[in-house]
């Protein structure tokens, strides 16, 4: 499993920032998941709040998913920033400022930010993904509109005969 550690010693001055680089290979370690590849770039933020430390995750880059109509691949864009706050006293509720808590052993020197990671860009993506208007395949929009076996005769039911007998 991939590792994406921000180290929580040695803090110089207000923050400090640490980069990451995240491709397909990130999201098939986790398993099975509707992301194809990536080219995400993560900028995190380091900084001491008191006791505990603010952590602001930048993302930006694109995610590659398979369309849900042309099943073709498709480009999703990602820019999008996540505020948490890591917390040393082991309490687990929101912050006042309705930041989610991450709550650190007393002793952690480093954290680790890739479940935080994989789960921030795999619920920026939604729940239906299609290309824009005039972006799925042709000849697959073709088959799904005109499809001649679509026309077939209706079978006998067993509720035709209920209906002959309202008539």
């Amino acid at each position: 499993m991939s590792s994406l550690l921000i180290p929580l010693t040695g803090l110089k001055g207000t923050s400090q920032e640490t980069e990451f680089s995240v491709s397909g290979a990130f999201f098939r370690e986790f398993g099975e998941g509707p992301v194809l590849d990536a080219d995400v770039k993560v900028k995190a933020v380091l900084s001491r709040e008191g006791a505990d430390f603010a952590l602001d995750l930048h993302y930006e880059g694109v995610l590659t998913l398979s369309c849900d109509r042309c099943l073709q691949e498709m480009s999703f864009p990602v820019s999008l920033t996540s505020r948490v706050l890591l917390s040393r006293d082991g309490r687990e509720e929101e912050s006042e400022d309705g930041r989610e808590v991450i709550p650190l052993e007393a002793v952690a020197k480093e954290f680790d930010a890739a479940q935080l990671i994989y789960d921030d860009l795999s619920l920026c993506i939604p729940i239906r993904h299609t290309h824009p208007e005039g972006g799925c395949d042709p000849k697959v929009l073709t088959y799904l509109t005109d499809n001649p076996g679509d026309e077939q005769e209706p079978t006998d039911s067993p509720f035709s005969a209920l209906g002959k007998l309202l008539s």
